[in-house]
This record gives structure tokens, C-alpha cells and sequence, in this order.
């Protein structure tokens, strides 16, 4: 993962074929070769990180951490 300098970006990861982004309140998901939005979600995100092995991407936020699929934005089971 990298993080920009904006304190509004949350972090970028590219994971499942899908670039990650988490901006300001939202997480958007885009597919990497087209840039069509897959998948979007709001809830006052602060960083991200992907982990690659499993598809997953993980936001912290001040009401802890979240789990999403990557391929299709839908939260983890257990968060």
C-alpha cells in the first residue's frame, strides 16, 4: 500500500484486479484496466491496506476495522 500526501486520501492498494481507494468518507473500488467504478462505501474511513492473498481489503476508521471483498465490496463476516 502507499499513502499520498492528502491528508483526505486514506491510502490506495491494487488488489484482485480492482485499484482501491479510500478518500475523505469514502471507499472506491475501479477496475484497473478500464477505471469503470465497480463498487463504492461510506463510513468515515482514516487508512486502508489489501492483502492480496485472500482478496480482501481492510479499513480502519474511528468504529474500528472493516473487512471488504475486493471483487465486489461486500463486508466480511466477523468484523
Amino acid at each position: 500500500m502507499s499513502v499520498g500526501t492528502n491528508s483526505r486520501l486514506g491510502g490506495r492498494a491494487t488488489v484482485d484486479y480492482r485499484c482501491v481507494v479510500a478518500y475523505d468518507e469514502e471507499i472506491v473500488a475501479l477496475d484497473s484496466q478500464t477505471g469503470e467504478r465497480i463498487w463504492s462505501a461510506r463510513n468515515g474511513f482514516e487508512q486502508l491496506v489489501a492483502d492480496e492473498a485472500t482478496g480482501m481489503v481492510l479499513v480502519a476508521s474511528d468504529g474500528g476495522i472493516e473487512a471488504f471483498r475486493a471483487a465486489d465490496g461486500e463486508e466480511a463476516l466477523g468484523n
